[in-house]
């Protein structure tokens, strides 16, 4: 009893989403005290599952549980965020695929960094370089599987080029770097719609753009710096926020 109270008071002040069972035709007339048996029973096997769990887990797994009939499943390989531990299940960029099989990431011919899969577009699958301003709801698969994990890149000698992070397939994280460790883009999603803020840099690592998303939507601050040929202005840098997707800007400058 004192393990289900305290179950209870954990889902209750992490907002845990508890998935209802599904009713079917043996099931419409419940009784209010079959229903309470159930719920408890649900609780029981809650509170086994969850003694080992981290707070991470508990915080960034709460939309996972699986309820069906009185029995509760969680992630075999639960990533822990952010991924900074060993505890989660990794591969490389080359192992990922498409649910028709076809690889996910696609390497050009001149470069180290790898393509993802779009589409199909008009029945064709078209493969682009990160962008800043992506979306991306292609699925990526490992063994048969939406993939839930880590996938890195590495160049011939072994330097980390990129870092790309999956969740029941879709993307969540995308982070690529040069060979000497500076970070190139860093790029957040929410299930592929990208989320929060997406940076780019120049390979020196100066920040050169940051756009800022909600849901897909480009809703917050964000940051420009361009170079040209004007000899009075090589460098304009240009700052400020959207307001229903347009720029509203605050600060113009050259330098």
């Amino acid at each position: 009893m004192k393990i289900l109270c305290c179950v209870l008071v954990i889902l209750f002040s992490s907002n845990i989403v508890v998935g209802q069972p599904a009713i079917q035709s043996d099931m419409n007339d419940i009784s209010a005290d079959s229903t309470l048996k159930l719920l408890n029973e649900y609780s029981a096997k809650m509170a086994i599952e969850m003694e080992s769990w981290s707070p991470e887990e508990i915080k960034y797994f709460r939309e996972t549980f699986v309820h069906k009939r009185g029995h509760l499943n969680i992630p075999k390989e639960p990533i822990k965020w952010p991924v900074t531990n060993t505890n989660i299940l990794k591969t490389t960029v080359s192992e990922l695929q498409l649910e028709s099989g076809c690889a996910y990431f696609r390497f050009g011919s001149t470069s180290n960094y790898p393509l993802i899969a779009r589409g199909p577009i008009a029945g064709r699958i078209i493969y682009c370089a990160s962008q800043i301003q992506d979306t991306v709801i292609t699925k990526a698969y490992n063994n048969g599987l939406p993939f839930t994990g880590l996938a890195t890149n590495t160049d011939s000698s072994g330097h980390l080029l990129g870092k790309y992070i999956f969740k029941n397939g879709l993307i969540q994280i995308i982070e690529e770097f040069t060979p000497q460790g500076m970070t190139l883009i860093s790029l957040n999603f929410i299930n592929g719609l990208a989320h929060g803020e997406s940076k780019q840099y120049n390979s020196n690592g100066n920040l050169r753009f940051l756009v800022t998303y909600n849901l897909g939507q480009r809703d917050g601050k964000f940051y420009t710096l361009c170079y040209t040929d004007d000899p009075i202005c090589r460098t304009s840098i240009k700052e400020g926020y959207y307001e229903c997707g347009e720029e509203v800007i605050v600060n113009k400058r050259c330098e």
